[in-house]
């Protein structure tokens, strides 16, 4: 059965899938189909810094950027175990494809936006893009009508093919920012069209070169009120399930495919080189090493129940709003910790398989080292730092979250 309301894609996605017995989602399949040539485009992107165009137009045309657009406005609004899937399999393919996927899923937040607001923007571009940095490193100043934004913002991942800016922003009274209750800074989310906004070429990188992660800037760009949204504290325009998750539980979805999925690449990289390379010939293969058989063992199984926690925590999220109700702080807390433990956990396999395959994995030719490089830069991200982890501690010991990011 399909996870998602919508499931635009040809029927030759669901006969190469029974060939390959696979998941029945159509969007999995797509990703599945076109991971070939994600990997081999991974070079490419690397040297350009950014997606290569002819790809983002194949994971566009397959539906792969508009997951959680809201069904109503075109898109797929899938449940989170397909987005989970759908990235995992991209970063799989490529560590930095699967960041822009991950990231792109910002056109979701179209569903934040006054509805109104949402079907123009969706009518007017059916295949719009959006690339995201939520810190407030930006201004947003009450002129006449509307808002005028100033600000400069970085790591902003696939802001070379976006139409959409969907940046942090305080508004501000006077030259503070205004206070709303319960006495929170009124932080929201801006977006601005690509065309108010420059992309400064700061993207100089060791890894995720190919995400095209550089700074915006914006300096008296114009937005209404009704392209703003605030949605660490307010809830969905649009109703359904997956608008009724609590937003950092919709980035949690987000967000964890990519680590497993490059871990998962990492793994089977090494287990390929292991039946061919010896750590010292003429010894026999590093597949026929005791200790190199425990050790991939070990990581093969950390892997799977990182992915299974992961399942699970979010997972149960969902069922809660299937069922009408709200998720509780201990099952929002659980999800993040679950994202986190994937994170941490991928990051050990691969920096483990990279040790254990020697000096030939330091070449550009084996995608191990490549691996290595984007989950080092993934795992930096401030919604996988240690700041992650303290909070959920607090949870755990029933005291109130210190961020809005759990």
């Amino acid at each position: 059965m399909h996870r998602c309301l919508r499931s635009p894609l040809d029927a030759s996605f669901a006969e190469a899938l029974e060939e390959e017995n696979m998941s029945t989602n159509p969007y999995v399949v797509a990703a599945h189909s076109l991971a070939d040539e994600i990997s081999a485009s991974a070079r490419e992107g690397e040297e350009l810094r950014r997606m290569p165009d002819d790809l983002v137009s194949r994971l566009l045309t397959a539906g792969l950027f508009h997951l959680g657009v809201p069904a109503a406005l075109g898109g797929a609004e899938c449940e989170p175990s397909t987005i989970i899937d759908v990235v995992e399999e991209v970063s799989r393919a490529d560590g930095s494809a699967g960041w822009n996927v991950f990231v792109g899923q910002a056109t979701m937040f179209i569903a934040w936006l006054d509805p109104a607001v949402a079907k123009q923007m969706a009518a007017e571009n059916p295949g719009f893009l959006v690339s995201s940095a939520f810190p407030p490193m930006g201004t947003a100043r009450p002129d006449g009508d509307g808002l005028v934004i100033d600000g400069r913002w970085s790591f902003c991942s696939g802001c070379s093919h976006a139409d959409w800016f969907m940046q942090g922003v305080m508004m501000m009274e006077g030259d503070a920012p205004r206070v709303v209750p319960p006495g929170r800074p009124d932080w929201r989310f801006a977006f601005i069209p690509a065309k108010e906004a420059e992309i400064i070429d700061t993207w100089h990188v060791a890894g995720l070169r190919g995400s095209g992660s550089h700074d915006i800037a914006a300096a008296g760009a114009r937005v209404s009120y009704g392209h703003t949204i605030m949605p660490f504290y307010e809830p969905a325009q649009f109703d359904g399930p997956l608008y009724r998750l609590p937003f950092p539980t919709v980035l949690c979805a987000t967000i964890s495919g990519f680590p497993l999925g490059v871990a998962r690449r990492a793994l089977d990289e090494f287990i390929a080189l292991a039946h061919s390379k010896s750590h010292a010939p003429p010894s026999p293969p590093m597949a026929e090493d005791g200790h190199v058989q425990l050790e991939v063992a070990r990581a093969e199984a950390s892997l799977r129940a990182a992915r299974a926690y992961v399942d699970d925590a979010i997972g149960d999220a969902w069922e809660t709003v299937h069922r009408g109700s709200d998720v509780t702080i201990d099952q929002r807390a659980n999800a993040v910790m679950a994202t986190l433990h994937a994170a941490r956990t991928a990051r050990s396999v691969v920096g483990h398989v990279y040790a254990l395959a020697g000096g030939g994995a330091i070449y550009d030719r084996n995608p191990l080292q490549r691996c290595a490089r984007d989950i080092e830069a993934g795992t930096q991200h401030i919604f996988l730092g240690f700041g992650q982890w303290r909070t959920t501690g607090r949870v755990l010991f029933g005291l109130e979250p210190d961020t809005p990011r759990v």
